[in-house]
Formats: structure tokens, sequence, C-alpha cells
């Protein structure tokens, strides 16, 4: 999995209606898949992976990429859908409803079959269940979406002017979804 080159071209991109890549798609390739999901009730979850050939999934605790911890991983492979408990790293995630949480796999299929997949367990989720689109939010729901400024008015001239009033159009793509609005060099929470 280390040699899979997330910084090369992308020479294929879909988007998943369940956290489940295509089966038998070729030989000697490998596969980066991200997004974010939520919790439907907050509590502890525990997750699987199953793949053919080596795999590894990472979970953030929040939507940071870099904040990704290895929760389970697929040295060799495993028959479809096949969740071993001994692929878990990490157990036991205490999760909240309502947030958005950043989640990636990397898989490198050698030859023969190919399949990957991911399964999970929490309140009112039964153990090893695969994970689906209605709790998968893609990548791209939240990385960009157009964002027009429709106007900019620079306020609080008692305190040096530091204060700005901005009235946005967010594009329908992310409607419903958080909005982060960086100032300058620096964020602006």
């Amino acid at each position: 999995v280390a040699v899979i080159n997330t910084l090369a071209p992308i020479n294929q991109q879909s988007t998943l209606t369940n956290f489940k890549s295509l089966t038998n798609m070729g030989s000697s390739y490998g596969q980066r898949v991200y997004g974010y999901f939520t919790v439907p009730v907050s509590g502890v979850y525990n997750f699987w992976i199953a793949s053919d050939d080596h795999s590894e999934l990472r979970i953030s605790s929040d939507m940071t990429r870099d904040k990704a911890d290895l929760v389970a991983h697929i040295t060799g492979y495993t028959s479809e859908d096949n969740w071993r408990d001994s692929s878990q790293v990490k157990t036991n995630i205490n999760l909240n409803a309502g947030q958005y949480y950043y989640i990636e796999v990397l898989h490198k299929e050698g030859g023969g079959g190919d399949h990957m997949s991911v399964a999970w367990q929490g309140a009112g989720i039964p153990n090893r269940t695969l994970m689906t689109g209605e709790f998968l939010i893609p990548y791209n729901r939240f990385h960009p979406a157009a964002v027009n400024v429709d106007t900019a008015i620079q306020t609080g001239f008692d305190s040096q002017g530091n204060q700005i009033k901005l009235n946005l159009s967010v594009d329908e793509s992310a409607e419903g979804y958080p909005v982060w609005i960086y100032y300058g060099e620096m964020d602006a929470g």
C-alpha cells in the first residue's frame, strides 16, 4: 500500500454509492477511496475492511485528512465482504452524531481477483454492516463549492476597521453542508 502514488494524476474517478469498489477491475493497480461520513447516533463504533489484495482504512477524528489514524488493514487478501476481526487495528471509536469525519482507504491490487469494502457497527447499526451511501458524503461536496461574494463591507472602524460583513451565494451542491471562510492567510474559524 505504501507504494501507491497518491500524487500521480488520476486515471479514473467515480463516486461510490456504498463503501465498496467494483470487483475485477484489473491487475496491478492502486486506488485511493476517500470522503466523509457521519454517524446516525453518538456512540462507540467499530470498522472492518475486506480486500484483495492489501488495503488500509484510515479515519480522522474530524474532517482533517492529516489526523486520520489507521483503523483496519489487510495484508494479503480476503474473500469478498469477508470482514475479519483480525483486520482491526483500532476499536471502540467514539463518534458524535452531526459531526463529519474524514475516511480513506488505500488499496493495492496485485493480480487475480480484486475487491475492497468497508463495514461498520455501532448504535443502531448491526455488526459488520456494509457502510452505505446514507452515511457517506463525497469529498467534492466540501472541496470546492463555488462561492460568490455578493457584497463585502468593512465595518468596525472604531476598532481599526478589523471587521468585515459578507453576503455570500453558495453553489447548490453545498446546500446543507458547513461553509468555512478564510480571510487572509489564517483560518477564521
